[in-house]
């Protein structure tokens, strides 16, 4: 098997995408939560303008929120190569990831997944299922 030598991390590009970097901050605890890079905050500030809820909602800005929400979707099967935006299960937390996966393996995996699929709206789980 060939070993392919992984590039060294670029410490100072990844600061310059967080807020507390500039303040001379070390952040270490990572735990239950992370610091936002600049570009996520920019986008909850663009976002929360016209935001509604998704899903729920009659008029254009909750129309937009869920179309903003389902292309999402689409863009992460894009960027993980998936088949299609059927083959991936977006989950609220690392915590709700792992259970997925363990519950999966006590029983039958396609039966639960398609189960849990159906009943966050994901429609039907397929062979090749990216749980992020």
């Amino acid at each position: 098997m060939q070993m392919i030598a992984a590039s060294p991390i670029q410490v100072e590009l990844v600061r310059r995408h967080f807020l507390f970097s500039g303040s001379g901050r070390v952040v270490t605890n990572n735990a239950a939560s992370t610091q936002p890079p600049r570009e996520l905050v920019d986008l909850f500030r663009t976002l929360s303008r016209d935001y509604e809820n998704v899903h729920r909602g009659q008029s254009a800005a909750s129309q937009l929120t869920t179309a903003r929400f389902e292309r999402a979707y689409d863009t992460i099967a894009q960027f993980i190569n998936a088949p299609s935006r059927t083959n991936i299960v977006v989950t609220r937390n690392t915590t709700e990831a792992h259970n997925i996966v363990m519950y999966s393996e006590d029983t039958n995996p396609v039966v639960w997944l398609e189960d849990f699929c159906l009943a966050c709206g994901a429609g039907r789980a397929d062979d090749d299922l990216f749980i992020i």
